[in-house]
């Protein structure tokens, strides 16, 4: 099925950095880990970027999704995180230092000068640093910027180092990732409700979002069969036409984590043709199995 999504103006939601579920301290003891990985690969000091759709190694640092194109970060093993407000002007210190874990809040007019500057401070003249995020995380424009600043150092990438651990999940965040999934089953049942009540998957879509944003979630994403085809639209009108059948994608952010369901309602009949064919190939589906024979 086709669908077509879009990012609306605002896609940040609600303006908020919730501590109930991850504290301060949690984000103390991921910085000690951050620095540990420094060390292991005998590095002072590692540059992390990000960028409002590739954020999660900067979520993960400082509990806040970059609000700009593309987000610098800089992590020494004994000095405190440095973070650049944006790329495009220095009016946002004050709300960036407001909704993060990072108190070095900073603005530089071009990131390659803020990173020349601030491992300058560190008495970092050259020699190794660790980057995070440059291969595809943020635009090539950004990766060229931070790189001018970056002359007589020979950078490191440690992606695969950062993933590792972002990839074991902490306590705080399965709880938080239990509750979001939580948030999402109700609003599922909230566009069910609507749907039944009213026929419209454009309703539906609006009490869905209505539903995890009252329960919480910080940006909400939904995808309703809204039109005459067959894709998957955003909402960007006022109503939608009755439909026999509803088809909804949720998705819902919380700290920087997303949980997300589809619905399809009301459910097909267990003799009809595509739920024989979903059956067959959950049947198929077995340790060793081969592609071509789920696909037959």
């Amino acid at each position: 099925m086709a669908m077509a999504t879009f990012h609306p103006v605002l896609i940040h939601g609600r303006s908020a950095w919730d501590l109930g579920e991850l504290p301060r301290d949690e984000y103390e003891e991921r910085r000690r880990l951050v620095r540990q990985i420094l060390a292991d690969h005998e590095l002072n000091a590692c540059i992390v970027l990000g960028s409002t759709s590739a954020y999660a190694n900067v979520a993960f640092l400082t509990g806040s999704r970059p609000w700009f194109m593309s987000s610098v970060m800089l992590v020494h093993r004994e000095h405190d995180t440095v973070l650049f407000a944006g790329l495009g002007g220095g009016r946002d210190l004050y709300h960036v230092r407001a909704i993060n874990f990072i108190d070095d809040v900073r603005y530089y007019a071009s990131p390659g000068e803020g990173v020349r500057a601030v491992l300058g401070e560190w008495g970092e003249a050259g020699g190794r640093v660790g980057i995070v995020g440059a291969a595809r995380d943020v635009p090539f424009q950004t990766v060229d910027r931070v790189g001018q600043g970056l002359d007589g150092f020979d950078p490191v990438a440690l992606d695969d180092a950062f993933f590792a651990l972002r990839r074991h999940k902490r306590p705080r965040e399965r709880a938080l990732l239990e509750r979001s999934t939580e948030i999402v089953a109700k609003a599922r049942d909230a566009a069910v409700a609507a749907f039944v009540a009213t026929g419209t998957p454009y309703k539906a879509a609006i009490a869905a979002e209505h539903a995890a944003r009252v329960l919480g979630a910080r940006d909400v994403r939904t995808l309703a069969n809204l039109g005459s085809g067959p894709e998957l639209r955003p909402i960007t009108g006022i109503s939608g036409p009755v439909a026999e059948r509803l088809v909804l994608h949720v998705g819902l952010e919380r700290a920087g984590y997303w949980a997300e369901t589809t619905i399809s309602f009301p459910r097909r009949s267990e003799g009809a043709p595509t739920a024989k064919a979903i059956a067959a190939m959950r049947a198929a589906v077995h340790p060793g199995a081969r592609l071509g024979d789920i696909a037959e």
